[in-house]
Formats: C-alpha cells, sequence, structure tokens
C-alpha cells in the first residue's frame, strides 16, 4: 500500500512517511507499470469503448468534478495510482455500500487509447471471476 501512497499522494500519514525517508518505490511502481503492459500483450488487454466501474463506499464525489472544463467541455477526474475496476455493474454497486446504508458511488469508466490497464483474474491469488 505503500507505493499506492507513493502515487497518491494519500492517505496524508503515509505520504509524509514516503517523505521522511525519501523512499518513493519508483523501481517497484515501473515494474508494475511494466508488469501491466506484458500482461496487455498476452491477450488479456482491456478493450477500447468498455465499460468498467468501480463502487466507493462512503466517498462522494466533490462537485467541481460535474462542472465542464473551460477549455475542453468535458468533465471528469484523474485518479492517482492503481485501482481495481469491474465490467459487472452489480459488484461495483455492493462495493458501494448503498445497500448498508452508506453514501455511495459508483464511477464508470469508458476505456479510451490513455488507459492502461488489463484483465489480472487469472492471475489473483484468490479467484473471483
Amino acid at each position: 500500500l505503500l507505493w499506492n501512497a507513493a502515487l497518491r499522494q494519500w492517505p496524508q500519514h503515509l505520504y509524509e512517511r514516503l517523505e521522511a525517508t525519501e523512499n518513493w518505490y519508483a523501481s517497484l511502481i515501473h515494474i508494475l507499470s511494466s508488469a501491466i503492459k506484458k500482461i496487455q500483450q498476452t491477450g488479456h488487454a482491456l478493450q477500447q469503448n468498455t465499460v468498467l466501474y468501480r463502487g466507493l463506499s462512503g466517498a462522494k464525489l466533490p462537485d467541481e468534478i460535474f462542472v465542464p472544463n473551460r477549455k475542453t467541455g468535458k468533465v471528469g477526474m484523474t485518479k492517482y495510482g492503481v485501482q481495481s475496476t469491474t465490467s459487472d455493474l452489480n459488484v461495483a454497486v455492493n462495493y458501494s455500500g448503498v445497500h448498508s446504508g452508506y453514501v455511495a458511488t459508483v464511477l464508470a469508466v469508458k476505456i479510451s487509447q490513455v488507459d492502461s490497464g488489463a484483465f489480472l483474474g487469472d492471475f489473483l491469488q484468490y479467484q473471483c471471476c
């Protein structure tokens, strides 16, 4: 999780720990990025225009992301770090915690040419899909 904190600069206490040690996990992050690209080349690449979902429990998105950008006219956000997603909306809804009464958010992400990701189901320690 420390390497993800290095990418996201959050949570603050972990990021401050990294800052104090000046250990940014650059080599590990490079290896993980390279591994994802290699997995993509084995036929596990995410197809362009595929919609993936991510459920966020207890998370309310800031209003600013719904305001169109003055230059592009588009809305959205950038998520730093690695994140898991699913092609099954029901899975994302369950992860969102909406059924437990939590503030819930489900992100829908349409894969484009600039996205880097791969299906890792075949490589999981505990098979889920």
